[in-house]
């Protein structure tokens, strides 16, 4: 019990760092009020029908009610601004920015946001940045057909953010494909689903029928990886429209910080009383579904078997929901903040996905080519819920207090 009460006193000691160095950050601004203060210029290029480009209206309309020496210029997508918007678009592609493709586009001094989520996390920091401290106008500097050079591009906010104990880290450092990789291993870590890929090996390698062996196992684990990989594509479409409302992030923050708490209580608990498995499937609920497994690895038919695997697969992953607390939703959230192509949508999710089910894969290989099986202890789900709730309690954290950390694209 020492170690437990030792880890939650350092997350306690984190919280209450970060705590104190975002009010800090506060009390700094309040000093420079006595200065003068700078106009500060922001320039959006939008197209009449666009929501997103509404969205942002609204916000920067709430900025400017608040703050009474920002401009903001309104550039719609149409005459002489088609070739404007392209123009800004190259430039700040040049210099390192991912401008995507999409509205709105929005430039404040020498940086530049694509989408209204990016912008809405960033700006107003900024906009506290350039009140009081000299900055390059890239727009006008380049309407003006001034030189424009690398050192007029400001990344300061987007690329570094100052964590009490951590120090400076730079977020190009960290990718949205490790945080695919981390979440989606330690997601796929768990007893729920894991158990029925034992039973149904187990119940097959007596048959000593490897194509039977690799085609029903087969189809249980590609199921799986269908169905998790199709209800994660949804969550992100899903999360895009509610993210048009800043507050679904502290929504999602308090979840995350909930979410890691419970797997820490989880944790603990299976050590204290010794318990391992999966909580949410019961022992009826496990005698009817191996009732059933065996009743497929005898069927004579290839085809039910397979449509019954198929059934089975989809509703142990439904069960798995539940034992993941909330990691697909939370990766789900990490690339709408990103607003990611749908290509890398895509493309993060497979990944995230392959590491979902390596563990599967690896169990399922071994016992395939070898005809044997070993039980795999549920000890490492057991520790993947100390793991994955630090992660969760961490992420909840960041999403409340330093959201700006999780966006990897700018």
């Amino acid at each position: 019990m020492k170690r437990f009460k030792q880890i939650f006193l350092f997350l306690l000691v984190m919280l209450g760092f970060l705590v104190v160095s975002n009010t800090n950050v506060s009390a700094s601004d309040i000093d420079n009020t006595t200065q003068e203060k700078n106009i500060v210029n922001i320039y959006v290029f939008k197209t009449r029908t666009c929501y997103h480009c509404k969205e942002l209206t609204k916000y920067l309309n709430e900025l400017t009610e608040k703050y009474d020496n920002i401009v903001v210029n309104d550039y719609y997508y149409e005459g002489k601004n088609v070739i404007l918007y392209k123009e800004y678009k190259a430039l700040f592609k040049e210099n390192g920015f991912k401008t995507g493709n999409g509205f709105p586009f929005t430039i404040v001094g020498g940086v530049a946001f694509s989408g209204d989520s990016v912008a809405k996390f960033y700006l107003e920091k900024y906009i506290e940045k350039y009140t009081y401290n000299d900055f390059v106008d890239v727009f006008q500097k380049y309407q003006n057909g001034e030189e424009i050079k690398e050192s007029d591009f400001d990344k300061s906010i987007i690329e570094e953010i100052n964590l009490p104990i951590f120090g400076v880290i730079n977020i190009k450092n960290v990718s949205l494909s490790l945080i695919a990789i981390i979440l989606g291993f330690l997601d796929g870590i768990n007893p729920c689903a894991m158990w029925i890929l034992i039973l149904l090996i187990s119940l097959l390698i007596p048959t000593q029928d490897k194509k039977k062996i690799w085609l029903l196992g087969g189809t249980f684990l590609l199921t799986s990886g269908v169905f998790y990989f199709i209800m994660m594509l949804g969550w992100v479409s899903l999360v895009k429209v509610i993210m048009a409302k800043s507050v679904f992030l502290i929504i999602i923050g308090i979840f995350a910080i909930c979410t890691g708490g419970y797997n820490l209580y989880k944790y603990i608990k299976s050590v204290i009383k010794k318990e391992d498995g999966c909580e949410v499937t019961n022992a009826k609920q496990k005698r009817t579904l191996t009732k059933k497994i065996k009743g497929l690895v005898n069927e004579k038919s290839i085809f039910i078997a397979l449509g019954g695997i198929i059934l089975i697969a989809i509703i142990v992953n439904f069960i798995e929901l539940a034992c993941s607390a909330g990691m697909p939703l939370l990766f789900s959230n990490i690339l709408a903040i990103n607003e990611v192509s749908t290509f890398a949508e895509i493309s993060y999710t497979i990944l995230y996905v392959i590491f979902f089910l390596i563990d599967d894969f690896i169990v399922f290989f071994i016992a395939a080519s070898t005809l044997k099986i070993k039980a795999v202890s549920n000890k490492i789900s057991k520790y993947s819920n100390l793991i994955g709730g630090i992660i969760m309690l961490i992420l909840g954290i960041l999403m409340l207090f330093f959201p700006n950390i999780l966006m990897f694209s700018f």
